[in-house]
């Protein structure tokens, strides 16, 4: 958050998100290519909740719009016929032929998260696990003889999970009674609770599926503010945790979640705009992304419930002006 010691300012006025209809007049104003300030461009609202890919890891509810908006426009305040303000331009796709597919997070989304930071430091209430997570692909659970869904890699000593009985080497298929197949499913679905909230987890672990009930713990102030996307394993790894027998000699090792850095192919099709922002803008979004994209570590500094799988080879692709 930015806290200004000044006079004389006139605050914008916050409208409704909730009450935007498609096809309803907007107004952007932004800095294009952090050149032309104060530049308005004006359209329509095209489509409400979209779900939009902020990284390999994290999902993001925001509107759609065909206004202009490009590299500056990050942050920038969305207006509607009244002059209030019912968004904030994030993204765009980006893309040869493409034009007028711009997005923007719903302000009503916005404030909440802000309201968290100013009261609390961090976002509250955010459901937690305690588990270290990757993907169990088709291939790898015929190699291991087991069943395709989020493998286990760690269990944190106290965590909900432990007390619900969940170990290393668990595959987790189900959460809520909704399909599992990946850590971006779990991580989508772990975003319709909060802290405190209790649902069902569907597992399986040598040879027979169990279902246990988790009540989720709240995810700590310093596990909001860190993490590391996590690694796809490595084709010819060792020994898994919970697998029997530790490493074979020569074989490698199967990378933790988190080690290494994360490359070009882990932005789903994000491209960076770079230092065209402002530091408390980018710290806002990542701390937004984490809170309602369920993206996050679960233990400092691994990622944990979030996604190890992208598809981002295709030649067009959401452009984010956020980080």
């Amino acid at each position: 958050m930015l806290k200004i010691d000044a006079s004389g300012l006139t605050p914008v006025t916050l409208g409704n998100s909730d009450d935007m209809q498609v096809g309803e007049s907007i107004y952007v104003v932004g800095n294009p290519l952090g050149e032309l300030t104060y530049t308005m461009t004006a359209g329509i609202i095209s489509a409400l909740d979209r779900e939009i890919a902020a990284d390999r890891n994290t999902t993001v509810n925001m509107f759609q719009l065909d206004a202009a908006v490009n590299s500056g426009n990050s942050g920038g305040p969305v207006y509607n016929s009244r002059g209030q303000v019912i968004g904030v331009v994030t993204a765009k796709y980006n893309s040869t032929g493409v034009e007028g597919l711009g997005f923007a997070i719903p302000v009503n989304d916005a404030r909440a998260i802000a309201e968290e930071i100013v009261d609390h430091g961090y976002v509250t209430g955010k459901p937690y696990l305690g588990i270290v997570v990757t993907n169990m692909t088709e291939s790898e659970a015929q190699r291991y003889n087991t069943v395709a869904g989020v493998y286990v890699y760690s269990v944190s000593e106290g965590s909900c999970a432990e007390k619900a009985g969940l170990q290393q080497g668990d595959v987790i298929v189900e959460l809520g009674g909704k399909t599992v197949a990946t850590t971006s499913d779990l991580a989508t679905v772990k975003k319709d609770y909060k802290a405190g909230d209790s649902c069902e987890l569907k597992f399986y672990r040598s040879g027979k599926y169990q279902t246990v009930t988790v009540v989720f713990d709240e995810e700590p102030a310093q596990t909001a503010e860190s993490g590391s996307a996590s690694q796809e394993p490595r084709e010819g790894a060792g020994q898994l945790p919970g697998f029997g027998g530790g490493q074979q000699p020569g074989s490698g090792d199967r990378p933790q979640p988190g080690d290494g850095e994360q490359g070009e192919d882990d932005k789903n099709g994000f491209g960076s705009f770079g230092d065209s922002f402002e530091d408390w803008m980018n710290d806002f979004f990542g701390r937004f992304y984490d809170y309602f994209g369920g993206g996050s570590s679960d233990d400092g500094g691994s990622d944990q419930d979030s996604d190890s799988d992208s598809d981002s080879g295709s030649s067009g692709g959401f452009r984010h002006f956020g980080t």
